[in-house]
């Protein structure tokens, strides 16, 4: 998290304990202590990489990337203005390796996304200090802290999705104690608060969501310092500092309850780490020596100095970083720099012996986009037991014979992981690019870290041209649809037929007809933005937007590889996009709360219009969407000074609304469907008349009114003013007849309504 020191602190003094309940690892020979140099002379920030190399960021100018040798790649201002920038918090690191940075360019702060070569990719611009970032790999969520308490959640891409304020109502909070992560997603929040002239030293934990779980608090002086650091299994660390007191280590459960504090060395710098089972790390100097830099280890149980070793090399120690191997790295500045290496990263732990390089490297065999490389796999330490991983590179620039060459080349996907010492291992790199020549390098590592060195490179092969397409797609289908949007879904083909990955797509539409033929697909719509080809066998989705509601598209698809072959043509699937009439109200909103429809539309003394409710409601309705009033007493008024009111076989007389003709009798069918989909279109609701054919016969002749209001596939959106208890929301047709009475089950005709 946070790590700010004052200049006031440098004066105190004071050593770590003398005793240790455990041993002090040794330096790692195997990685030594790296020189290394930035613009930046003191370290805030580091944060390991997923290759296992690093990020280090400083206090003002920028930031830089180590390799996992501890060897520079590159370094990156943070600004280009000339501005007054302060860097005063942690930086973070997604599963791609691009790094985020939280800094204060006077007079306002910004988050700056770094890709892993160290390009600036986006900016998100805060009115406040920093005092540090998180990522969230799970969730894919970068989360953020201001000086004055406010936490902002943002994705990958810096877009805002969500913030929460820190503290009690009415407080004041200063968050610099920064900004962390437990295994499990939360977030922690360290600092100070003040009400009034009362100071708290804070430590506050929230879920992924930013729900508060808790808030612990005790008092502090009056000029405070803090920081904090998260207990990865739960829980935190929080350091407390002000003139005229001990400064002590306070170990907060994930409960929110104190376990222990302890008080540390006067000196004590909060430059710190946490070990994966929760053991914290710190580093002094000692006045009476020099300013000499101690590292030292503290226990979660109780606080206790485990052990401590002397940095000879070290005139400051800024930042500790223990690995998932419980190897620990230091950083800081050298007491004697090497030429202009002024900082250093120094390893402590690890097995110390780095597998052989590998020099029997070959080319076996070349295809049209492929290159297959055969060696002897080297050993754990040296040439005895199991590597852990292998590094294979390559590059069109020359052959790999300098790290320097290495670092900057392509790393190759997929490379197994080795196998025992001795073992010949072969490996196919796929993808690539016809008539060019490929060189290759390698290296090995072991579990703990030690790389072997660069191997032999293999001399350029010349690709064979590439003339083999991509299969056609056989299994296009819409997945799923809306009003103006259909998805697609297909599996994707190769590069080469059915293997590799292919270079783009082609996707295409018609409205016309189905796309059989390659005359059909060249005349059809292209769709921009089609999703890159994924490798063959995946899965592919793809949303196409913008179509219009009530549609029918034809859908085709071709494939591309790099060389420009064309698969054939895919095959043609169809749907029809939904359609839904706007505005149209549900019945029950036509209930005012004074005149509601029983009593304001049915004369009960002389039983008038008692039969036709329903086709009075569905009617208005849809007159309603188009200007009429929303009361039902006046549409009423209408009906009784028309003559009739209503004709015989139950519709509302066409002095009132004009009756579009109906448009056929029977069971719904196909042939009706296209016009009821255009009256929708046009925005018309559309009325279903609907009764019975046995009791027809019979001569009783039942009948009753809805509205369709939308279709979406076989899906017919229904309002009922009669039958609302039957259904939730809005039901399919064959749904809601289901449930209606028997004798309501058969659709008599279809009719649309206009305003006069």
């Amino acid at each position: 998290m946070n790590k700010i020191i004052f200049s006031w602190l440098l004066l105190l003094c004071g050593v770590l304990p003398a005793f240790a309940q455990e041993q002090a690892p040794p330096l790692d020979p195997a990685f030594g202590i790296k020189p290394f140099a930035m613009d930046d002379l003191w370290i805030i920030d580091v944060k390991q990489t997923t290759d296992g190399g690093f990020y280090v960021a400083g206090a003002w100018e920028g930031i830089a990337r180590l390799d996992a040798a501890g060897n520079k790649l590159w370094s990156a201002p943070y600004t280009d203005t000339g501005n007054y920038v302060d860097m005063p918090g942690s930086i973070a690191v997604d599963d791609a390796d691009n790094v985020y940075a939280g800094i204060y360019e006077y007079p306002a702060g910004k988050i700056i996304k770094y890709d892993p070569a160290g390009n600036q990719v986006k900016t998100y611009a805060v009115d406040d200090v920093i005092f540090g970032v998180v990522f969230n790999k799970e969730l894919n969520r970068l989360y953020a802290v201001t000086g004055g308490g406010i936490i902002l959640m943002l994705d990958s891409d810096l877009n805002f999705i969500s913030s929460a304020a820190c503290g009690e109502p009415g407080s004041v909070v200063w968050a610099e104690g920064g900004i962390g992560l437990d295994t499990a997603g939360n977030v922690y929040i360290s600092g100070w608060s003040a009400i009034g002239t009362t100071r708290r030293l804070i430590g506050l934990k929230y879920t992924a969501a930013l729900t508060p779980l808790w808030e612990y608090s005790e008092p502090i002086g009056s000029n405070p310092f803090t920081a904090g650091e998260v207990i990865p299994e739960g829980g935190m660390y929080l350091i407390r500092e002000y003139r005229g007191s001990e400064p002590k280590l306070l170990n907060i459960s994930g409960d929110g309850v104190k376990l222990w504090e302890t008080v540390v060395p006067e000196d004590y710098h909060y430059y710190k780490g946490v070990d994966k089972a929760g053991n914290f790390y710190g580093a002094t100097w000692a006045e009476e020596n020099d300013w000499a830099v101690t590292v030292g280890k503290y226990a979660y149980e109780n606080g206790a100095v485990l052990w401590s070793l002397p940095e000879l090399f070290s005139g400051e120690t800024d930042d500790i970083l223990a690995d998932a191997q419980d190897r620990l790295y230091t950083f800081g500045s050298l007491m004697d720099p090497v030429g202009d290496d002024e900082l250093f990263v120094a390893r402590y732990g690890g097995d110390g012996v780095a597998p052989a390089a590998v020099s029997d490297l070959a080319v076996t065999v070349v295809s049209s986009d492929s290159i297959t490389l055969s060696w002897t796999a080297p050993g754990d330490d040296s040439n005895d037991g199991t590597a852990a991983a292998y590094d294979l590179r390559y590059t069109t620039a020359g052959g790999i014979t300098a790290d320097e060459v290495f670092n900057a080349a392509a790393r190759a996907q997929g490379v197994p992981v080795p196998q025992a010492a001795g073992t010949a291992e072969t490996f196919t790199i796929i993808g690539l690019m016809p008539g060019t020549s490929y060189y290759f390098g390698l290296k090995t590592a072991d579990e703990a870290g030690n790389a072997s060195g660069l191997s032999n490179s293999p001399a350029g092969m010349i690709l064979l041209v590439d003339t083999t397409a991509p299969v056609a797609v056989t299994n296009l289908a819409a997945t799923n649809v809306t009003t103006n949007s259909i998805t697609l879904s297909w599996t994707a083909p190769g590069d080469d037929g059915i293997i590799g990955t292919a270079q783009d797509y082609d996707v295409r539409y018609a409205t016309a007809g189905v796309i059989a033929s390659t005359a059909d697909f060249s005349s059809a719509t292209q769709v921009q933005a089609e999703p890159a080809p994924k490798i063959a066998g995946s899965a592919e989705t793809f949303i196409v937007t913008g179509l219009m509601p009530g549609t029918t598209y034809f859908f085709g698809i071709k494939t591309a590889d790099e060389a420009g072959n064309v698969s054939g043509l895919s095959n043609c699937v169809s749907a029809q996009t939904c359609v839904e009439v706007p505005g149209v109200p549900n019945w029950k909103q036509f209930d005012d709360g004074t005149n509601n429809w029983w009593d304001d539309i049915y004369d009960h003394t002389n039983n008038l219009i008692k039969k036709s409710g329903c086709a009075l409601t569905a009617v208005a309705q849809v007159i309603t969407n188009q200007g009429f009033s929303k009361n039902p007493g006046e549409l009423n008024d209408l009906l009784n000074n028309a003559p009739n009111g209503f004709t015989v076989d139950g519709l509302v007389n066409p002095d009132v609304v004009k009756i579009k003709a109906n448009l056929g009798y029977g069971v719904y069918k196909d042939s009706k469907e296209s016009r009821m989909i255009t009256q929708l279109q046009n925005g018309n609701p559309v009325m279903l008349h609907l009764w019975s054919l046995k009791e027809r016969e019979s001569g009783e002749r039942p009948s009753h009114f809805v509205v369709v209001v939308g279709k979406c596939g076989d899906t017919i959106y229904i309002n009922d003013p009669g039958h609302s208890s039957i259904y939730t929301g809005r039901p399919t047709l064959s749904q809601y007849l289901n449930k209606l009475p028997v004798d309501l089950r058969q659709i008599r005709d279809i009719r649309y309504y206009k305003k006069k």
